[in-house]
């Protein structure tokens, strides 16, 4: 399993990654939907498959605290070889604001 570090940059990051087909891949970014944003996948290259929902897992907080972040998870099975973008934007989604965060791992599978 590979998984991908977390991030909390305000300017937009594009990283580089090698995997071969075969590999699961975890995405895990920070993140805190109390506020209403909330990370969208916005590209998903041809060679992996999601698995399951995303899911959020907030971080320890004090009994009956409210408005904990924490982070979101994404899990992916390469199925098979190219080379292409992973991509992931953090926004509300009722605003038509620009995203005030963008990730993007650079992915080449091989075979």
């Amino acid at each position: 399993m590979i998984l991908f570090p977390s991030l909390a940059l305000s300017e937009p990051v594009t990283i580089p990654y090698g995997v071969m087909q075969g590999d699961a891949l975890t995405v895990r970014l920070p993140s805190n939907p109390t506020t209403g944003f909330d990370w969208e996948t916005v590209r998903i290259p041809a060679f992996l498959e999601q698995r399951g929902e995303q899911e959020f897992v907030p971080d320890t907080k004090v009994p009956g605290m409210v408005g904990v972040g924490g982070v979101t998870i994404w899990r992916f099975q390469v199925i098979g070889a190219g080379n292409d973008m992973l991509g992931f934007v953090y926004r509300r989604p009722w605003e038509t604001v620009p995203p005030v965060e963008r990730v993007k791992y650079r992915l080449t599978a091989m075979p």
